[in-house]
């Protein structure tokens, strides 16, 4: 497994729904985090990735979403 962590924040006075998914193989723990006011850490575990993992962060819809993303880090989980 994998931990990943990051940092976010939503854009003042947007929404704070921020999705999570991969592509290329693997789950997340969580599909979506709902951001904090100010840069709030988020630590989500990946099962079964693959060298082809990717993680996507995309915005909750389409109009007054816009995030703010930091100190990204994927960091292997000790068993």
């Amino acid at each position: 497994d994998l931990g990943l962590s990051f940092k976010a924040t939503p854009w003042l006075n947007d929404k704070t729904t921020l999705k999570l998914s991969v592509i290329g193989g693997g789950t997340l723990s969580v599909e979506s985090v709902n951001m904090e006011t100010e840069f709030t850490e988020h630590v989500v575990t990946i099962t079964g990735a693959t060298a082809a993992t990717q993680v996507v962060f995309e915005a909750g819809g389409a109009s007054k979403y816009r995030f703010f993303l930091d100190d990204v880090k994927v960091v292997k989980i000790a068993k």
